[in-house]
């Protein structure tokens, strides 16, 4: 058996307490429910590690799924959104969870799995492991040192339909396969030259290979009358060896901060002397080692320290704290490895408070040493509604969403006032109620600029004035393509000065064969002198050579290695949002002459453009020599938008207008980078499409609403 290292990515649902909703006396919900605590464990190969997996990585890959005999009912990405309380009905459900990276071939990327089915009982803890064992298949070349004496340059290429690794020499990587759907079988082809200086080849094929299994390519020779190189045999010996676990590194969430029945991350508006109880739950893996309390204006409320360690007090000073109204309870369940810190405010204190503002910080380490921080922000005011502060992820180009609070249950008619700054005028809109939050839409405004507001009800104005700045708009650089320069390598470059600053494409490989499959076009244009010309085709000499999709992109080139390249897509930008992506297009698809899985033969080629807004804060780095291509479903995807072009759209002389409506799938994110990419064949990636097929492009813009 091969043993290797495994990673514990540990309890990354920290199940200990419903902070809503939760019996005041009691830490635990057990009315019809039952508790729900995972820990996920993911076995990794670093015995050959060439990427090691960080902590950071391994939590922000994992991806939890918990599904009841109904299908999908929870899902979570990365280990810092399990949210701090998991409770379920009573039933059968099963537990998923993925990790890593799903990359058909690499020396690098890995990607795990569990599967674990479970019940929930009324009033019971319940302690699912998941253990993510390795779904790839591994292979490694392994050479008898007697091979060098007969065979000269050799390389070992292991592979199926969807990707290939070359080991080069006495390579000794792993490398890892996702193996597609219903093929089962690996194949190599082992080249190098003979003594004489001929070409030699031998071929053959892994059947049947097996997830969390290592399989060795062993080669050796044994000479002899049977002649196969100079009088040598060459045998390829696989050796099956299955991954099994030696060593477990934990891995654990930090701990998690909570109010009770109120969101610590909103400042809580409350009357002087109707404040009230409040508490705050620490929730945390394993043991709480320190939990700091602290604000600065302890001392001139009566609290005898300004900050505290509820885990580092004597008794006396203990008792002077919770004789100014503040306590603590402390539970760890040793069952579950999991403790809960219930700390309270009580009337006595709060309600003491006069007019003003009061912020308490919380700071929480486990015993692993992670630590979260918190603050818990109160303003006591005899106002009847208030204005908040806006969050950025409300604030669009053109529309915001701005919201106040109701202090007073009495109040009516509550209304929002704005204006851009500086203005004379005011424009009041009605505000939408739900309980005490105060809501309003804000549109029709005008992009980077400062805009102040305020909150009213029926004879009353906040004096409290809120500001945000709405988003610029940004300008696709080069959108009509009228720069265009050559690098020093003869690359058309879509850009002034040689070097690619927004737009780049896949000529600095292609030149290489004295094409450039994408260029400047005066003959077909919507404005302007020029449009770009996206011409597929076959790059190379005779039979030796690749299709390639003429494509234009924003990112940068990499570097080219014999027929395979990488990419890096995805260009920094002002972090705004968009509605969509418009521009003109004249696209003529051929017939597929170089098919793959996703088209065949003799089908219609298809064009295609897509846009992608990210958070990743880098580019997307793409390796066609290991089918690393780019995942628009990436969870720093924040939007994504795309269009297929299946027929002949527009003409030479009357380029037509297309729209791609931008998807968001996180509203409480901003971008960082955009990625905009289009391709006569939307499979070149795959290096299949039409050499017949073009598109042309002009005049793109980004359209805000």
């Amino acid at each position: 058996m091969k043993q290797i290292k495994s990673i514990l990515l540990a309890s990354v649902a920290i199940s200990t307490l419903s902070f809503v909703g939760c019996k005041d006396e009691s830490m635990f919900n057990t009315d019809g429910e039952g508790r729900l605590v995972i820990k996920t464990a993911i076995d990794s190969n670093v015995d050959y590690e060439s990427r090691a997996y960080t902590e950071e990585e391994l939590g922000n890959s994992c991806v939890i799924y918990l599904s009841s005999d109904k299908g999908l009912i929870r899902k979570f990405k990365g280990i810092e959104e399990v949210p701090g309380e998991i409770w379920l009905s009573s039933g059968h459900y099963v537990a998923e969870a993925w990790a890593g990276d799903s990359v058909s071939a690499s020396f690098d990327s890995k990607f795990f799995k569990a599967y674990q089915p479970f019940e929930i009982n009324t009033g019971e803890t319940t302690n699912v492991n998941l253990t993510c064992k390795i779904a790839n298949v591994l292979a490694a070349v392994k050479y008898d040192a007697s091979v060098a004496e007969v065979l000269h340059d050799y390389t070992m290429t292991v592979g199926h339909k969807r990707g290939e690794l070359t080991f080069e020499g006495d390579d000794t990587r792993v490398g890892y396969f996702m193996m597609p759907s219903k093929e089962k079988n690996l194949t190599w082809k082992l080249n190098g030259t003979d003594a004489q200086g001929n070409p030699f080849e031998k071929t053959g094929t892994i059947e049947n290979v097996k997830p969390a299994t290592q399989y060795t390519l062993n080669v050796r020779y044994s000479s002899g009358t049977t002649a196969e190189v100079g009088g040598a045999l060459i045998e390829v010996v696989v050796d099956e060896t299955e991954v099994v676990v030696r060593q477990e590194i934990q891995i654990t969430a930090a701990p998690q901060i909570k109010g009770y029945n109120f969101d610590i991350n909103e400042p809580q508006y409350c009357e002087a002397g109707k404040v009230g109880r409040k508490s705050v739950f620490i929730a945390a893996v394993g043991q709480l080692s320190s939990a700091i309390v602290s604000s600065s204006k302890f001392m001139s409320t009566g609290v005898p320290a300004a900050s505290f360690n509820v885990f580092d007090l004597s008794e006396a000073a203990k008792n002077d704290i919770e004789a100014a109204g503040i306590n603590w309870k402390y539970e760890y369940d040793t069952e579950a490895d999991v403790s809960t810190l219930k700390i309270n405010f009580e009337e006595s204190y709060t309600n003491s408070l006069p007019e003003g503002e009061y912020s308490v910080s919380f700071n929480a380490v486990d015993a692993a040493g992670k630590q979260k921080n918190a603050t818990l922000n109160i303003v006591i005011s005899s106002a009847s509604v208030v204005a908040n502060e806006v969050e950025r992820a409300n604030v669009w180009a053109t529309h915001a969403t701005i919201s106040g609070t109701r202090l007073k249950n009495d109040a009516t008619n509550e209304s929002f006032s704005y204006r851009k700054q500086g203005d004379e005028n005011w424009t009041t809109v009605a505000a939408t109620i739900s309980g005490n939050a105060m809501t309003a839409e804000l549109s029709g405004l005008t992009p980077n600029t400062t805009y102040e507001f305020v909150a009213a009800c029926e004879g009353f104005t906040s004096a409290v004035v809120r500001t945000f700045t709405t988003e610029a708009v940004y300008t696709i650089p080069n959108a009509g393509f009228e720069q265009w320069s050559t690098a020093s390598s003869g690359a058309l470059i879509p850009g002034a000065g040689g070097t690619a600053t927004f737009w780049d494409s896949g000529n600095h490989g292609s030149i290489t064969l004295n094409k450039n499959v994408t260029s400047s076009d005066s003959s077909v244009k919507h404005s302007g002198s020029y449009s770009v010309k996206l011409q597929s085709q076959f790059v190379g000499i005779g039979i030796i050579g690749k299709f390639a999709a003429g494509n234009i992109f924003a990112g940068q080139y990499g570097e080219t290695s014999g027929t395979n390249a990488t990419l890096y897509f995805g260009r920094t930008y002002n972090s705004t949002r968009p509605a969509k992506l418009c521009g003109y297009v004249y696209y003529t698809p051929g017939t597929v002459d170089y098919a793959c899985d996703y088209i065949s033969k003799g089908d219609t080629d298809q064009g295609q453009i897509y846009i992608a807004l990210s958070d990743k804060g880098s580019s997307y780095k793409l390796d066609s020599s290991t089918n690393t291509f780019f995942n628009k479903n990436d969870v720093n995807i924040l939007a994504y938008g795309e269009k297929t072009f299946t027929a002949t759209t527009g003409s030479a002389s009357n380029m037509v207008r297309f729209e791609i409506p931008l998807d968001y799938r996180a509203l409480n994110r901003i971008p960082t980078h955009i990625i905009i990419v289009a391709s006569a064949s939307r499979y070149g990636d795959y290096f299949a499409g039409s050499s017949s097929s073009v598109m042309y492009l002009d005049d793109l813009e980004l359209i805000y609403e």
